[in-house]
């Protein structure tokens, strides 16, 4: 079975998926650590109600973020598919 050449833009649309992917996962996992650990730091100092909600609030924003890197993720995989079917029945069409 021969390997079929790959193009620009199919390699380009597994990069930026690929990308979007990993941000979307170290986003959402930094926003969890936020969560975690800024609450624990500011438990030695000085912990108020407005710095718990800034915490949760760029928690929530990360998280966020990071999901909406995930849907990018799932719409350029959705491109990238689309655009290979649209070229295999392109080029069944041509002699």
């Amino acid at each position: 079975m021969a390997l079929r050449p790959v193009t620009l833009i199919e390699a380009v649309f597994k990069g930026i998926q690929t990308t979007m992917e990993k941000g979307g996962e170290f986003l959402r996992e930094v926003a969890a650590l936020v969560l975690v650990f800024i609450p624990l730091d500011l438990w030695k100092n000085d912990i108020t109600w407005m710095r718990s909600i800034a915490v949760l609030a760029v928690s929530a924003f990360l998280f966020f973020v990071g999901l909406g890197c995930d849907f990018t993720a799932i719409a350029v995989k959705r491109g990238r598919d689309r655009y290979e079917e649209e070229k295999s029945h392109g080029s069944d069409a041509r002699p």
